[in-house]
């Protein structure tokens, strides 16, 4: 018997309602925008377990140096990127996001970079302006923020 008469008589699969449910509900939340798969499905166990081995910045003291600053930028973008993935993660990671606002030299707004004191008058204003710009956002723009936040530094200088 030729393989092309064998496989016309075969019978094609049948498919189980379950099968058929799934693929439906993920059609209709493809639909909506909704994240089917990937990080965003793993329950909280495991995305807790994830943040267990992400870098952690040393807890504030008054030793608080550049490295420190350092890493906390590298937690926060990290939490940051985490969080505009998707409405889930978002829900997730804005804790951590918001947990501590911390305005140090050497960060980078934007386009700029915050200079120590020795700047002048203009390091100052560029400091105080973002430490303003940060507690507006957890006063005024988004009150919910505000359960989040633990600790607020400012370092002017290393």
């Amino acid at each position: 018997m030729e393989p092309s008469s064998r496989t016309s008589r075969l019978r094609p699969r049948k498919q189980h309602k379950a099968d058929s449910k799934d693929t439906e509900k993920n059609a209709e939340a493809e639909k909506r925008g909704v994240n089917t798969s990937g990080l965003a499905v793993l329950p909280d166990e495991l995305l807790l377990e994830i943040v267990a081995y992400l870098p952690s910045p040393p807890a504030p003291s008054e030793r608080h140096t550049f490295e420190d600053a350092t890493a906390y930028m590298e937690q926060h973008d990290i939490f940051l990127a985490l969080s505009i993935t998707c409405q889930r993660l978002r829900r997730f990671f804005r804790p951590y996001l918001w947990r501590r606002l911390e305005v140090t030299s050497g960060m980078c707004i934007g386009e700029t970079i915050l200079h120590p004191r020795s700047g002048g008058k203009e390091g100052a204003v560029a400091h105080a302006t973002e430490l303003v710009r940060l507690l507006e956002i957890v006063t005024i723009r988004d009150p919910s923020l505000a359960e989040y936040v633990q600790y607020v530094l400012t370092r002017n200088e290393f």
